[in-house]
């Protein structure tokens, strides 16, 4: 039912009601008496009460046509779920057929427990992270290549160097058995693993180090903001770009390049965080050669 026709009603219902309370005057006795008009009040209700009974049956038939629509929808939803269900379980087992299809028989040729620290093996690139390359050099499990160990110099991005099955040759940098642990360097390593250690014993503690010391080290790792400095301290040392005037305007790796040596000056110690920072600029208060006055031996006069 529309809404002009309830307003229909509404205003029926009102005019009947104000005639029963509506006063008339007669032309005999002028006398004033209320008049009802109880034909039409009764008209207007029996009019109202067919309208709200329309208006119920309607309301039940709407809530019968939602409730079969409701039943029909889940009916369709549960259908659709069980063929969902039954693609989605039956894409799983496609997948991992297909995964293992494209699996390959590992070839142990070269056992962790045989591997040392700086053998040169081939191996071949099985798949490519954005930290590095996992390689296959026919031990139990493929060995990690670090995108810092790849070159001497910085390198960006690990596909720029390797690709997927690529036939390279790595050196042993960490082996270890018993965790199923195996590092490999594109980059020659030490083979001296002993004197390493003993290197780390001689090194000076951080704490003994002062800002404005002057200390040479070489470079061990080109990052795209600095380079990393191995001065013989306890823990590497960090030159930033800015503080080196040689690379105003340049990226590090067009002026830096590992194993590179360089004299640096200490511009900042913080033993908590086990922090060194380190710049190229030479502290002003430090005396230059050649430049420093030569003090006069005193006269007598200068006793007097």
């Amino acid at each position: 039912m529309t809404v002009r026709k309830w307003r229909s009603i509404f205003i029926t219902a009102a005019i009947c009601i104000g005639a029963t309370t509506s006063f008339h005057t007669s032309p005999l006795t002028g006398s004033g008496r209320t008049t009802t008009c109880r034909a039409q009040l009764g008209c207007a209700k029996s009019e109202v009460s067919e309208q709200h009974k329309q208006y119920l049956a309607e309301v039940e038939e709407n809530k019968k046509r939602a409730a079969a629509r409701r039943l029909a929808n889940s009916k369709k939803f549960w259908r659709k779920k069980v063929v969902y269900d039954f693609i989605r379980d039956k894409t799983r087992e496609q997948s991992k057929e297909a995964a293992a299809a494209t699996r390959w028989e590992r070839n142990v040729t070269h056992p962790l427990a045989s591997l040392e620290r700086g053998v040169w093996l081939t191996g071949k690139v099985r798949n490519l992270e954005s930290f590095g390359a996992w390689v296959d050099v026919g031990a139990e499990r493929d060995g990690l290549l670090h995108v810092s160990d790849m070159s001497e110099g910085f390198t960006p991005r690990v596909a720029d160097a390797f690709n997927t099955g690529d036939i390279i040759s790595v050196t042993v940098k960490h082996v270890d058995a018993g965790t199923n642990r195996l590092a490999l360097s594109a980059v020659a390593v030490s083979l001296e693993e002993e004197a390493e250690e003993s290197y780390e014993a001689l090194k000076t503690p951080l704490g003994e180090m002062e800002e404005g010391d002057e200390v040479w080290g070489e470079i061990t790792k080109v990052t795209n903001f600095g380079v990393f400095v191995e001065a013989g301290v306890e823990v590497a040392g960090f030159l930033h770009v800015s503080d080196w005037p040689a690379a105003a305007g340049r990226r590090p790796s067009e002026v830096f390049s590992r194993r590179q040596r360089v004299r640096t000056y200490v511009k900042e110690v913080d033993t908590e965080a086990s922090r060194l920072k380190l710049t190229g600029v030479r502290p002003s208060y430090l005396p230059r050669i050649g430049g420093a006055q030569l003090l006069k031996p005193p006269s007598a006069a200068d006793d007097q």
